[in-house]
């Protein structure tokens, strides 16, 4: 009978790979940060028999348009998306981060409700997963501010986030 690996797993090798991470990244990402030994080989398989989407292409995507320095920079689009998805999945993590324990589920679950709320490219997904979110709740974490504390108006949690940058 072979190995089952947790469904997370697959969810993590997924975004991994569909993110423009090569097979033996994947692997090495999946062990080194998530501490989940799978095989290059299982995900490529995993990879062919869901049919995701091809890391080459998400590749050539993030590295062809994605500048977080210049406006609309990673969205490719001139709309405000990569702020709101900032915004809610920051507020997912002040919630949810606070509290001790892993934060990658925590990340996952963020992008899943950035997921369901704006259904953002992936190149907004890897921007907030890579550079954005782990620095945060590290942050929230480390200021231990209770989670009550974030009901506050938007436009004051904007400045409070541009003095924390």
């Amino acid at each position: 009978m072979p190995f089952e690996y947790d469904p997370e797993a697959k969810l993590l090798a997924k975004a991994l790979w569909e993110g423009g991470h090569k097979p033996i990244e994947t692997e090495r990402a999946m062990g080194r940060i998530h501490a989940i030994p799978v095989p290059a080989r299982t995900i490529s398989n995993w990879a062919k028999d869901e049919g995701w989407r091809h890391w080459k292409l998400a590749k050539a995507e993030i590295a062809g348009g994605s500048n977080p320095n210049l406006p609309f920079g990673v969205s490719g689009i001139k709309d405000p998306l990569l702020h709101d998805c900032e915004v809610i999945a920051k507020k997912y993590c002040r919630q949810e981060g606070s509290r001790s324990g892993p934060i990658k589920p925590v990340i996952a679950q963020a992008l899943m409700v950035v997921i369901n709320e704006k259904e953002p490219p992936q190149a907004v997904l890897d921007y907030l997963a890579k550079v954005v979110l782990r620095p945060y709740i590290i942050n929230v974490r480390k200021n231990n501010l209770p989670s009550y504390m974030f009901d506050m108006p938007a436009s004051t949690q904007a400045i409070i986030d541009a003095l924390n940058e």
